[in-house]
């Protein structure tokens, strides 16, 4: 069988669990992380792996908590277990050759149109002891040395519900219509455009269209088996029945929806991100996180409501007596010899004030990021100890402050030299579910399908983990902020009262501060600096990540953006974005000038934001962005918000 190759940040951020991928001549499904570790372990040279998925656990307090709070509400059983991030081992991890396939993956769908010298017959593959072959009846024919057909084009449509299932369209219903007949081929008619789509049977003619089988799809008369093909075996398909309990009536059986097979809305990855930000990013704290449990128990003097009181001294000979039970390094005890008592001691008391709280929303997550931003983009960070920098550096030498007239604001620029975030891979959800039209105020960023968490459940003695997919990637980034905050002296008083009302409006507190006008605000100046920075960087602008900051406090609102890029493994890049900074003002008064005008007005300038429309003025000729750029999907801007703020 083809393999194909896929970097692990791929794996996160794009598929993964439950996604298809087109082989050569064939569709598969990537399994869950319950088979694929199966798999790797599997592997003989997994013998020599002696630390289990420890050797490849990503350390990020921060991210595990976020997850813990995003899964509180779902089936995962997160009692008592411990949220982990680890890295899927790729070939080289293991050590074996690129060309060896690693992980297995599932054949779907089954249903295969043979398409050899036009033949167009519908069929269902079937397993021939060591393949999936199609047996086209006209190839029996036509083929004098009795060949069967062994692959034939997927049929590109399949089945999909919002609760996670994926299935092959139930051909002999659809056709048939629950008349007996005992054919198995079909004709496949279709010129291309798939609406044009007949299907008939070979033994009794009856046929289906596009349109009818769609028809089906919209009323809800196609039923969804509630099968799930990443959770099967290469040999075994399994399904049950899909019900779901809808308030005041009895359990409703879902519908199957219609789906291209190519959709983007078949599978939706949710990945959560975190800047790895001080204190999370230190050395110290890195080297005794993974032990706070143990710490806790072992050390004198500690106390839960008061936290730790013992000397560091107290803390290495701790560390030194279980060395091996606790898997310390001796490169871990020369550092903590070399820094200052109280240095690790302060580091310890954040620790276990950490400990205390197993969940952290996003919103608390991202309030966390920008007040320690903020900070170092007055006094830098760190303090060196022990020559050597962690895993985030602000030069405070190089930080810069300036007016800019055209926005007559005083910004910071603060450049961030050594930068790591972390992406998780959550899940994944099935956008096939008919929205309601509806013009109610209040907007939904929320997905219509239900969210599928994709994750090992490790149980082993004493211990029981619950493992999901990420990758760290190393890079440099710009944190820019206003130092007086207020960035409405000048503005258009319709766009901002438009936002301030559509905000007022909403229910949910993160649709609030999202459609707040100093949100859009600062948004909309990240995706117009993103356009600019590519140009003096030399970084696409597909490279260059953008993440907004808005905190609302009363009648004070804050706002800042970080500009980061990043490559996956890597430590660094080569400064070409924080070698900017110095010339920050610059560029800032040409993404100014850009704002003035687009390509598209009249008519960009003058979209409103409605109950159908949740942009302003923005499109891609100015300042919407590559969707990998932006964290919503280049929801929430307004170029009008800027263009008022301009004198």
């Amino acid at each position: 069988m083809a393999s194909k190759l896929f970097r692990i940040s791929q794996f996160v951020t794009t598929y993964g669990p439950g996604s298809l991928v087109r082989m050569e001549k064939s569709h598969r499904v990537i399994p869950g992380l319950q088979i694929l570790v199966g798999d790797l372990k599997k592997q003989k040279e997994w013998a020599k792996i002696t630390g289990g998925l420890e050797e490849f656990r990503i350390h990020d307090d921060k991210l595990e908590k976020i997850i813990r709070e995003r899964l509180t509400d779902t089936d995962v059983d997160l009692d008592e277990k411990q949220v982990k991030i680890f890295k899927l081992p790729t070939n080289a991890d293991m050590k074996i050759p690129e060309g060896k396939q690693l992980y297995g993956t599932i054949p779907f769908p089954q249903w295969s149109v043979c398409t050899r010298n036009n033949h167009n017959v519908l069929g269902k593959s079937e397993w021939d002891g060591s393949r999936w072959i199609l047996k086209c009846p006209k190839c029996d024919i036509a083929n004098t040395r009795g060949h069967k057909f062994l692959n034939g084009i997927p049929a590109r449509f399949i089945r999909a519900c919002h609760r996670g299932h994926m299935d092959d369209i139930d051909w002999q219903n659809e056709v048939h219509q629950g008349a007996e007949c005992s054919g198995q081929f079909y004709e496949w008619d279709d010129i291309g455009n798939g609406r044009s789509l007949t299907v008939t049977c070979i033994t009794c003619n009856k046929k289906t269209t596009y349109r009818a089988i769609s028809r089906s799809s919209r009323l809800s008369e196609m039923e969804c088996s509630g099968r799930s093909p990443e959770t099967e075996t290469r040999l075994n398909t399994s399904s049950s029945q899909c019900f779901e309990s809808v308030p005041g009536t009895s359990e409703v059986r879902q519908t199957g929806r219609l789906t291209l097979i190519n959709a983007s809305s078949l599978r939706v990855t949710s990945v959560l991100s975190s800047v790895l930000i001080p204190p999370y990013s230190d050395r110290i704290y890195k080297i005794l996180f993974p032990l706070s449990t143990n710490l806790a128990v072992g050390l004198p003097n500690y106390d839960e409501q008061t936290g730790f009181n013992s000397s560091k001294d107290e803390l290495v000979t701790l560390l030194k007596r279980k060395q091996q039970v606790l898997g310390v390094t001796n490169e871990s005890l020369r550092v903590l010899d070399e820094v200052e008592d109280s240095y690790v001691t302060d580091m310890l008391d954040k620790i276990f004030k950490s400990m205390k709280s197993k969940t952290m929303t996003e919103e608390e997550s991202d309030d966390q990021e920008f007040e320690m931003l903020t900070t170092v983009s007055q006094h830098g960070y760190p303090k060196p100890y022990d020559g050597k920098p962690a895993d985030f550096l602000v030069p405070k030498e190089k930080i810069e402050t300036f007016h800019n007239k055209m926005f007559d604001l005083d910004f910071v620029v603060a450049p961030i030299e050594i930068l790591h975030v972390t992406d998780t891979q959550l899940g994944y959800s099935r956008e096939v579910k008919l929205r309601d039209d509806n013009d109610s105020p209040t907007f939904t960023i929320r997905p219509t399908g239900d969210l599928v968490p994709s994750y090992y459940k490790e149980d082993k003695a004493g211990s029981a983990n619950i493992w999901f997919c990420g990758t760290q990637r190393g890079g440099e980034g710009i944190f820019i902020h206003a130092k007086d905050h207020d960035v409405f002296k000048k503005k258009d008083k319709s766009a901002y009262d438009a936002w301030m009302n559509l905000s007022a409006k909403q229910t949910d507190p993160e649709m609030k501060k999202l459609t707040n006008p100093n949100y859009i605000w600062w948004h909309s100046l990240a995706h117009r600096l993103v356009n600019d920075l590519s140009i003096d960087s030399g970084f696409q602008s597909a490279a260059i990540n953008e993440k907004t900051y808005s905190v609302i406090k009363g009648d004070t609102a804050q706002g800042g953006i970080l500009l980061f890029a990043n490559q996956p493994g890597g430590d660094g890049t080569l400064g070409s974005l924080t070698g900017l900074v110095p010339m920050f003002n610059d560029i800032l008064n040409r993404s100014a000038e850009r704002l003035m005008w687009c390509s598209n007005d009249p008519i960009c300038i003058n979209r409103q934001i409605n109950p159908n429309r949740i942009n302003g003025a923005s499109c891609h000729a100015c300042i919407q962005l590559p969707e990998t750029s932006c964290r919503k999907m280049n929801k929430f801007l307004d170029r009008k918000l800027l263009k008022g703020a301009l004198i």
